[in-house]
């Protein structure tokens, strides 16, 4: 007989119970091989004093609860979290954002391919949102792919949501949706003169469109605030567009696609294969820059590095 005490078994299981046994097991074990880590990086556990001997940093609690899925259920853990370290703990054992081993990440095509996409048709069709971010060292890297109600408030609220529950911090700038008459022009004033001329030639005819340059035309050359070596990359959608080539061309080929959350997770699976092909950002020694909130100015920076820029950047 096992004995259930809050979420633990004390004793062997029996047969209705041994799933939960198994799982609870490895929760545990995989837990304590995360503090295992921790006391791997500073050298000491859990409430010993650090000498001088020993690296520099400290633990400072855990991490919000995260479910993570195996091949033989889903568990809960909880990443240790350290401060004081010269770089960022990333752990190698559950790194940010992962919310599935690689075997099951592996093991949604092989379903797919078996037919477990055969369902009936859906009744309403849905928008794909996709996220793909840049990280401090320039790399790209799919941070979500969710089914929404269209490209709706509501449905972008909820991803990005769920993105902060899960570690992500407010990014410093978000494209979506680039506009071809802005690619020209190279500093603010030359974005102005591009207005005013637009409005010369089109104010008549197409008054709307006017006004919708007057409103949204600050965050159109929002780009000019940042790096312009990464202008590229923030005058354009092509990080998303161009993975979903490869996406485009194996699902309109299946058509056995017909239930939405199949779709998402055939889709989920072709971005991470195409994400180890991701150009990495140009100039990617100035993201640091631009995470530590440097201002720039017509591509160029407002004022000179600061002390703590300089630290972090060595």
């Amino acid at each position: 007989m096992s004995k259930l005490i809050g979420n633990v078994i004390t004793s062997s299981p029996t047969w209705p119970t041994l799933e939960t046994f198994v799982r609870q097991q490895v929760q545990q074990c995989v837990q304590q091989v995360l503090e295992e880590e921790v006391e791997a990086l500073l050298g000491r556990r859990k409430s010993v004093r650090s000498t001088d001997e020993t690296p520099v940093g400290y633990r400072n609690g855990h991490g919000k609860p995260r479910r993570l899925a195996l091949m033989n259920g889903t568990i809960t853990l909880r990443r240790p979290r350290v401060r004081g370290l010269e770089a960022r703990f990333v752990s190698r054992i559950m790194p940010l954002f992962k919310r599935r081993t690689p075997e099951v990440a592996a093991l949604l095509p092989e379903l797919y391919l078996h037919g477990s996409a055969t369902a009936g048709l859906e009744t309403s069709k849905a928008a794909l949102l996709v996220l793909i971010g840049g990280l401090a060292d320039g790399t790209k890297v799919v941070l979500a792919v969710e089914s929404g109600v269209r490209e709706s408030t509501e449905s972008w609220a909820m991803t990005m949501r769920d993105l902060t529950a899960r570690g992500l911090r407010p990014p410093p700038l978000t494209c979506a949706d680039g506009h071809l008459g802005i690619w020209g022009v190279e500093t603010r004033a030359d974005a102005e003169l591009e207005r005013q001329a637009f409005h010369r030639t089109y104010g008549l005819r197409y008054p709307n469109a006017c006004e919708r340059l007057d409103r949204d035309g600050e965050r159109m050359i929002t780009y000019d605030a940042f790096p312009k070596e990464h202008w590229r990359h923030l005058r354009t959608t092509n990080v998303v567009e161009s993975p979903f080539a490869a996406v485009r061309l194996r699902t309109s080929a299946a058509k056995r696609v017909k239930k939405v959350e199949h779709a998402t997770a055939i889709i989920w699976r072709l971005l991470l294969v195409a994400e180890s092909r991701f150009r990495q950002l140009n100039a990617p020694a100035l993201c640091l820059a631009v995470i530590l909130g440097v201002r720039y100015v017509d591509g160029r920076p407002a004022a000179a590095p600061t002390p703590a820029l300089e630290n972090a950047a060595a």
